[in-house]
């Protein structure tokens, strides 16, 4: 018998809607493109085009990055945010904004004008300043409010090719405001009810390699899914992960070292039988793996049900300071 279908995701706090006398093909952007930053992004060159734009967004599919940056107090501090390429339509920037502190400005943006334009005619947030903003491939964030403090870039880099991805974070991350700020790249499935995380924290010098601070692997009671919990996450590791952290000048390359992580996973899921229940089968899983000391660099914990985090320890997991390709 085939599993039920999952019920769909919460709505967000805020029911932020279009007006119905507002012509959108005719709405123009309110912001101008942002510029190629040479200094950012370690090359005067542009980013890889970027593939063709595929999917739409639905409420609620980044739920699962924003209660993990919840449960660490990354959001309600946070007094200048950027969330990078929102898509089709702005629900999952207004969710963001319903998690930040009142008075905070929300940059989220996209390289589709239009998309910019549609969202611009949705009713204003009660408490956050949300501007939507026109950006391109270079990955320089808005800078008029001063650097962010918190940078989501989800289901984005993902399309790209490996080296381009690795340009890409290390030009955000050498854009934050500081020790205490925090970049998030993630993937999602389409309803999100499954998310892999990369963290990296505090700000590198231009040129520097960004080190990945924590590894998060997430998963919530809608989740269906089959077989081992770690091969759930294939499609979202491959090819940015792991072929991004790979140093050459390193003993152990990043992407080795993901590997052996993904190993020692599968390694104890065959130890003893796991539930039916997919979240149940990721929890007795992840707790195996969490109580094996030493099976893989650093530290390996559970936080809450669903949610598995491996800290590989400072410097472990670099991101190579690749140059953008030439097209």
């Amino acid at each position: 018998m085939a599993p039920p279908s999952p019920p769909p995701p919460p709505p967000p706090t805020h029911n932020h809607k279009v007006p119905e006398n507002v012509a959108l093909k005719a709405l123009t952007p309110k912001r101008t493109r942002v510029e190629v930053s040479s200094s950012a992004s370690g090359s005067s060159w542009p980013l890889l085009k970027l593939p063709p734009l595929r999917g739409h967004t639905a409420r609620g599919r980044l739920r699962l990055v924003d209660s993990y940056l919840n449960s660490k107090r990354a959001l309600g501090r946070c007094k200048v945010v950027v969330d990078v390429g929102f898509g089709d339509a702005p629900w999952t920037a207004l969710e963001l904004a319903d998690n930040l502190p009142a008075g905070a400005i929300l940059y989220a943006t996209d390289i589709v004008e239009d998309r910019v334009a549609r969202a611009d005619a949705y009713d204003a947030h009660p408490n956050v300043d949300v501007r939507f903003v026109v950006a391109d491939a270079s990955f320089a964030l808005p800078a008029e409010s001063g650097a962010p403090e918190l940078v989501r870039c989800c289901n984005v880099l993902r399309d790209l090719h490996a080296f381009d991805a690795a340009a890409a974070l290390c030009a955000m991350h050498v854009q934050l405001a500081g020790a205490d700020a925090v970049l998030v790249e993630a993937s999602t499935d389409a309803t999100g009810t499954l998310a892999f995380a990369l963290v990296l924290r505090g700000s590198a010098s231009a040129g520097g390699n960004a080190s990945v601070s924590e590894v998060v692997f997430a998963v919530d009671e809608c989740a269906t899914a089959d077989g081992a919990p770690p091969s759930w996450f294939e499609a979202h590791l491959f090819p940015r992960a792991f072929a991004a952290y790979a140093p050459a000048e390193r003993e152990l390359g990043g992407r080795d070292i993901l590997l052996k992580m993904l190993e020692a996973w599968r390694a104890v899921c065959l130890e003893s039988e796991l539930s039916d229940e997919p979240v149940v089968r990721f929890d007795q899983s992840a707790t195996r793996l969490a109580g094996t000391p030493g099976c893989v660099p650093g530290v390996v914990e559970t936080v809450g049900r669903g949610v598995l985090v491996w800290r590989p320890g400072d410097g472990v997991l670099q991101v190579p300071t690749y140059h953008p390709r030439k097209v």
